[in-house]
């Protein structure tokens, strides 16, 4: 479930709440922004983030009968998480995925840049060898190098 940010048109039905943001985590080049609610639940979002990775902010919290919720995206810091070891690992990760997301994105510059030089015989090649998803766009490529006569 992915939760989204909105803005308040009406507090009454927003409660102010402290979470931890726990920072990204990347999940085949997409980012996704990590909180943990006011109960410990995590709760993902794909834009609402936080300055600060392992640190604890006040939101405004809509919380909807599907056990989603909504947050208008003002996070107002409050501490940094207390436990040393907890925000380090926390920061850990959080840097680790990053990392993990920045390499997906070049990979897939480069791999999109090489395609661009391929023939058709070597984008056959390439498209046994990969998940699904990206034989789909491979072929797609494929398919407009046919119809505009670049063979080679």
């Amino acid at each position: 479930m992915t939760d989204t940010p909105t803005a308040a048109n009406n507090n009454a039905e927003h409660v102010e709440e402290i979470w931890t943001y726990i920072g990204v985590r990347a999940q085949d080049g997409d980012v996704e922004h990590h909180w943990l609610d006011a109960g410990g639940k995590t709760k993902v979002f794909t834009k609402f983030k936080a300055p600060i990775v392992a640190a604890k902010y006040r939101l405004l919290v809509q919380h909807k009968a599907d056990d989603s919720v909504s947050v208008v995206p003002d996070p107002k810091f409050v501490e940094l998480e207390p436990d040393e070891a907890k925000r380090r690992g926390i920061v850990a990760e959080h840097r680790a995925n990053e990392t993990a997301a920045e390499a997906w994105r070049v990979a897939k510059k480069e791999t999109t840049e090489a395609i661009d030089n391929m023939t058709i015989r070597e984008l056959r090649a390439k498209l046994h060898r990969l998940p699904v998803t990206r034989r789909r766009a491979l072929l797609a490529i494929a398919i407009d190098r046919l119809q505009t006569g670049k063979v080679e």
